[in-house]
């Protein structure tokens, strides 16, 4: 038995936190003790899961002394970073340094959400160059412990690596349990349309202000809600987490307050498709691998001619002119092409998740066409799903990664 302390740092997004979740859940019901420690805002999400201790924002001395208490009273085997990226800067809202983790007697690891090791050109936030790469060294943290299908489960193995399954797979796409909740609630979505699931992250909304980035935000917003309630002619489209309000003009597209996730599970049951604009999005993940159809909305393109403007002015109604900075993205809005682009290539998953582009409307709808009416696409998506899942069926369990990285 062992204990295995995870130190979560980033107090917005999610993710860094369910890949943490995923895979302390699996240790813990191995019968190893998990403690974690996190920033007040991940609260809500560990209670009644798993014991935990929280940072205090910029008290520097309270989280040293919380280092040392874990330390000394729960005498970890293993000190798990969520994110060393995350960590890294932790010192701005924490006051914790890297040097801090010396206060642990054990072995330290870390997640490595990018699998850092993958040679890149760039950083690229926001259409702009980050630096960051340079000043972080993964090494500095450990064994990496990547999870897939982020990173490609089939990657032959490096010195200090392990690769490991983010899910257990989900059984969404169960036709029985689909219908049973159609009928449930029938009166509410008519059962001969398709529901077109969409979801709503928090920190998506939260970008820096800066007046030409806010441009292109804002076209790529009006077009992403424009392909929605095109969609919404035809079909049902629920959007979870939005705050737009429904419209009467669109009665078909529909908001919803966020929700529990046992809630969410059910809306996803009964979807045909879902649509994001994140590649990195765990729920995504999660959704994918249970064999719902999945696009991601993302954009490679850093200019448009005036064919496209004019094409675009016409679709959304809007006269659109110039605008001045066009960046790409794969996480809208923070960008990260670049960043993204090796981690994506001749990775299985991004096969599974149809990619597709921002400014081309006209084939995006096609593309939904055929995963909601096509039975051989769908037959061809599931043959790909479920040649993923073998893939990761055969990576390590959590378990025995956290024994290989103590007993190194």
């Amino acid at each position: 038995v062992m204990n295995v302390v995870f130190v979560v740092t980033s107090f917005w997004a999610y993710g860094e936190l369910l890949i943490a979740k995923a895979f302390a859940d699996r240790i813990k019901e191995d019968g190893n003790n998990v403690l974690f420690i996190i920033p007040p805002s991940h609260e809500k999400s560990l209670s009644n899961l798993f014991n935990y201790v929280m940072l205090i924002p910029n008290s520097r001395n309270i989280n040293k002394i919380i280092f040392q208490t874990v330390q000394e009273e729960f005498a970890p085997d293993l000190v798990i970073l969520s994110d060393f990226l995350n960590y890294f800067f932790a010192d701005r809202h924490y006051g914790i340094t890297t040097e801090d983790l010396d206060v642990f007697k054990c072995k330290i690891a870390t997640f490595d959400n990018f699998d850092w090791n993958l040679k890149r050109t760039s950083m690229d936030t926001y259409g702009y160059i980050s630096d960051i790469p340079k000043k972080v060294s993964v090494e500095s943290y450990g064994d990496r412990i990547i999870a897939c299908p982020l990173g490609t489960p089939t990657l032959a193995k490096k010195e200090g690596e392990h690769r490991f399954s983010l899910f257990s797979m989900p059984d969404y796409a169960n036709q029985k349990q689909k219908l049973k909740l159609r009928k449930e609630y029938a009166d509410k979505y008519s059962i001969d349309k398709k529901i077109i699931l969409v979801s709503n992250a928090k920190w998506q909304e939260n970008y820096i202000q800066n007046e030409k980035i806010d441009k292109f935000i804002e076209l790529a917003n009006l077009i992403f809600h424009q392909i929605l309630m095109r969609l919404a002619e035809t079909e049902i489209v629920i959007s979870i987490g939005e705050k737009n309000g429904n419209s009467r003009r669109y009665p078909q597209y529909i908001t919803l307050d966020s929700m529990p996730s046992n809630e969410f599970d059910r809306y996803v049951q009964m979807s045909d498709l879902y649509i994001g604009r994140n590649i990195m999005s765990t729920s995504m993940i999660r959704i994918a691998l249970s064999g719902i159809p999945c696009v991601n909305i993302e954009n490679s393109r850093v200019s448009l001619c005036e064919e496209d403007l004019n094409k675009l002015s016409e679709f959304t109604g809007i006269d659109i002119k110039n605008i001045d900075k066009i960046y790409r993205f794969m996480m809208f809005p923070v960008g990260w092409y670049e960043f993204l682009k090796p981690l994506m290539d001749g990775n299985p998953y991004s096969e599974i998740v149809k990619r597709c582009e921002l400014f081309d409307v006209e084939s995006t709808f096609d593309v939904i066409q055929d995963l909601l009416y096509n039975e051989q696409t769908k037959v061809d998506l599931q043959n790909r799903i479920s040649n993923m899942n073998t893939m990761l069926e055969q990576l390590q369990a959590p378990s025995d990664i956290i024994k290989l990285i103590v007993q190194k």
